[in-house]
């Protein structure tokens, strides 16, 4: 039986994960881990190709594990073939009870797990999860409760100035109540002015369609999060849609995309009528959403307003057989304000993208991406990447966050991983930029994610190769995609660059 060994490498997971690969070599078992792997677009594909053929995935859950790019990808993948029946899912928490984050908890929570607690000897664990692979005995732990869990999530990361690869939604929306998670007021986020835009425009006592922009990893969901907790002090009904968490069976055609929309608003906003009453095969599914949203999510009896939050909404970029249909219907949603005030005025729309849509929208004014307000998120600026200094103690003197500019611009989520390894692991600056593209370094798992992505595209990694060498792209789509993953940046195509020092060092290592 092929095993799949997830895990982060910190201590003690990365103690207990040697422990249980040499034990269940030992009992004969073909174990995946990837002690002995160097990084670089081979060692990606390899992951992949090792996840294909497990039938046991073995994921190790603590407060450092769940932050990590490369884990969470590697979750996604094993939960894909999980659906399909082909594999099973053995989470392991790491003396950690807390929640998993938003795109985690979607996979693992309905799991059972094993758990270790900190000074125990790890052979308990390691003899359940035998016994589970060996005779498909169950795990003996059940999911804990929803408040607690995300109060220990905070506790875990924000509250210690640690990022999440991905913003939790639920932190944000949860705000001001008992379950401590993290609030407006966090003293690791730095305020844009499309913060307080996005916010006034969504409290407008007219209905409003926004689109927001940005790189991934820019704040384009943290920005969202602020919306919907800004919404919910409206007392608006809210429901947020992360299309990154659509199965690809969702995504297949447009009935089934807008189905899975219709049942998300159904149980997001708890309504009494089912969407199967109002979906009709001769009106077709766009009509048929039309018509749920009109009736039951905007409820005309009901007062107050509704948003409606998707973020991530380049996943139907790609579907060209639906894409211009789908993102019709929302931009008939908004001209319908005008033309049916009673109930879509009452409609707030915000779309989150990280891509130009105009390559995949013949006609933009089919789409929602030329009406309404529109957000650009750009990197911080060596100003706010000073003052975030300051909000962790001052880690580095001027001159040395100049230097960190240099090296990692102003890409949120890297000036918090720096400052939050400094506070927390101590050492010099010298030491960290020493060790910035190491595969166990401040960044490893960042760039770890990034060798993934470029190697389920080989296109994409031999553009980046001629952007580092030429400055220039002859591809606007190869160029919109690596501008979207937050590789590049640049005015086009013809003028474009490495986003950061590090990024070009890591490329000319090898990837």
């Amino acid at each position: 039986m092929t095993v799949f060994i997830s895990y982060r490498h910190v201590d003690p997971d990365q103690g207990l994960a040697d422990e249980l690969y040499r034990s269940l070599v030992a009992r004969g078992h073909e174990v995946f881990i990837d002690t002995r792997l160097s990084i670089g677009t081979e060692w990606a594909k390899e992951i992949q190709q090792a996840i294909g053929r497990a039938r046991f995935f073995v994921v190790l859950l603590s407060a450092e594990s769940i932050r990590s790019d490369m884990l969470r990808q590697e979750v996604a993948l094993a939960h894909e073939r999980r659906r399909d029946g082909a594999l099973r899912i053995l989470p392991v928490r790491m003396d950690f009870t807390g929640d998993l984050g938003y795109d985690l908890a979607s996979y693992l929570n309905p799991i059972q797990y094993a758990l270790w607690r900190a000074g125990d000897p790890f052979a308990p664990v390691i003899e359940e999860l035998g016994r589970a692979i060996e005779s498909s005995a169950a795990l003996s732990h059940k999911g804990v409760g929803e408040a607690d869990a995300q109060a220990l999530l905070h506790e875990a990361t924000d509250g210690r100035g640690a990022p999440l690869p991905a913003v939790d939604p639920r932190l944000i929306a949860e705000s001001g109540s008992e379950s401590g998670a993290m609030g407006l007021d966090s003293p690791f986020y730095v305020r844009r002015k499309a913060d307080e835009d996005l916010e006034n425009r969504i409290k407008s006592p007219r209905g409003v369609t926004a689109t927001v922009r940005g790189a991934r990893q820019m704040g384009k969901s943290s920005l969202l999060a602020r919306a919907h907790a800004a919404a919910l002090g409206q007392g608006q009904a809210v429901a947020y849609i992360d299309f990154q968490l659509i199965d690809r069976d969702k995504l297949r055609d447009l009935d089934s995309l807008l189905r899975y929309l219709a049942a998300r608003l159904a149980r997001a906003l708890k309504t009494a009528r089912r969407p199967e009453d109002y979906w009709d095969p001769m009106l077709g599914a766009k009509d048929s959403l039309t018509e749920f949203v009109e009736d039951v999510v905007l409820n005309p009896a009901a007062a107050g307003q509704v948003s409606l939050l998707f973020d991530e909404a380049d996943r139907v970029f790609d579907q060209s057989a639906y894409c211009e249909d789908f993102f019709g219907t929302l931009r008939a949603w908004t001209n319908r304000r005008a033309t049916h005030a009673t109930p879509w005025a009452k409609l707030n729309l915000v779309i989150a993208h990280s891509t130009e849509p105009g390559l995949w929208i013949r006609d933009l004014n089919q789409s929602p991406f030329n009406v309404g307000y529109r957000f650009a998120l750009r990197d911080l600026s060596p100003a706010q990447v000073h003052d975030l200094n300051g909000r962790y103690g001052g880690v580095l003197g001027d001159p040395e966050v100049e230097e960190l500019y240099e090296l990692i611009g102003g890409q949120p989520f890297l000036v918090r991983q720096a400052f939050y390894t400094l506070r927390t692991q101590g050492g010099s600056w010298r030491e960290l930029a020493g060790q910035a593209i190491a595969m166990d370094g401040p960044f490893g798992d960042h760039l770890r994610r990034l060798s993934w992505g470029l190697s389920r595209q080989p296109g994409l990694r031999q553009t980046l190769l001629e952007i580092l060498r030429d400055g220039t792209c002859g591809d606007e789509r190869d160029f919109q995609r690596l501008h979207a993953a937050g590789l590049v940046t640049g005015p086009s195509r013809t003028e474009a660059r490495m986003r950061c020092s590090l990024y070009t060092r890591y490329v000319e290592k090898g990837l």
